[in-house]
């Protein structure tokens, strides 16, 4: 005796169109946010520090504000401002139009926290 395989056919769903969204009621990505300059007026940070306005990250307060600047050059973050991070910010400068120089200052820092696009 033979049996005989049946297989039923079944119906597929129409694809559901995805949900069309009022570009007013789209959720908009955040505009990079400014951080604020962390320094005084006329101050920079840089290596070797030459004048009292220099900050390499020997205080404390100076860390968050190195740490930021290690991140957007891509070198080690460590928050001292040393011959690395110098020769990283020197490269960046120059690719960013920012004339020549090892150092940050607050034009630079503008910059560097608006994102990378900036």
């Amino acid at each position: 005796m033979t049996t005989r395989r049946t297989t039923k056919k079944t119906a597929k769903a129409p694809k559901a169109e995805p949900e069309q969204v009022p570009e007013q009621e789209q959720e908009q990505a955040p505009e990079p946010t400014q951080q604020k300059w962390p320094l005084g007026k006329g101050d920079y940070f840089s290596v070797p520090v030459t004048s009292r306005h220099g900050h390499s990250g020997t205080a404390d307060k100076d860390d968050a504000a190195i740490r930021t600047i290690q991140q957007a050059v891509g070198v080690t973050v460590d928050g001292q401002y040393g011959n690395e991070t110098a020769t990283a910010v020197a490269q960046w400068r120059a690719e960013q139009g920012l004339g020549r120089g090892n150092f940050v200052d607050k034009e630079a820092w503008q910059v560097l926290t608006q994102g990378e696009d900036a």
